[in-house]
């Protein structure tokens, strides 16, 4: 399990793609999506990147102040890279869709640990 503070998370989130940061604790995306909305971190909307990438214009939300000061600190639970087939452990950090398409290519049943239900 991994702790960061809600700052800490909120400039990882709008540094680089979720995909990227949730696959830097082993989580899934969406899984990552959920956890930013439970402690009220906004990030970027869909084609936020496409569009930076192009030049087009792009707003950063602020962090809003937290009243809950049990939401502060974030605890991600990742899983563990060493259950994660090498097929896996190296599209880690790419594309959803390279990371379920090497899934699908694996022959380990639990090759996906932390990535969702086995792409078979």
């Amino acid at each position: 399990m991994k702790t960061v503070s809600r700052e800490e998370l909120y400039e990882q989130v709008w540094s680089k793609p979720m995909t990227k940061v949730a696959a830097d604790y082993g989580v899934t995306g969406t899984a990552l999506k959920k956890t930013c909305d439970r402690h009220r971190i906004p990030t970027p909307e869909r084609g936020y990147w496409a569009k930076l990438e192009h030049g087009k214009r792009v707003q950063k939300q602020p962090l809003p102040p937290m009243a809950e000061r049990h939401l502060a600190v974030v605890r991600i639970a990742g899983s563990s890279e060493q259950h994660l087939s090498p097929k896996v452990r190296e599209a880690k950090g790419k594309s959803p869709r390279q990371v379920r398409q090497a899934c699908r290519d694996s022959t380990d049943a639990n090759c996906c640990a932390g990535f969702g239900a086995h792409h078979r």
